[in-house]
């Protein structure tokens, strides 16, 4: 069932990207997307610890947010060079 999140939520990429292809717009869209594909595979983790008893399980989820945040700021300010 995650991974079928996952494909769908990648498959809607197409919307934001179609309609706004700003820098800014192409940026949030790769931070959201990485983080919302990144909880979805660390919330099994999460509920695999919170099975075993762990203190503060869902603390996990902190992960894959700071990674969509990483690649929002590197969408956003590296620059590539266009084919000429």
């Amino acid at each position: 069932m995650p991974g079928i999140v996952g494909a769908l939520v990648c498959s809607l990429l197409v919307v934001p990207l179609s309609s706004d292809a700003s820098r800014w717009g192409t940026a949030i869209t790769f931070g959201a997307v990485s983080a919302g594909t990144g909880i979805i595979a660390f919330f099994w983790v999460a509920m695999m610890l919170a099975a075993e008893g762990a203190g503060a399980p869902f603390l996990v989820i902190l992960a894959p947010l700071g990674l969509g945040v990483l690649v929002f700021g590197l969408s956003l300010f590296v620059q590539t060079r266009t084919a000429r």
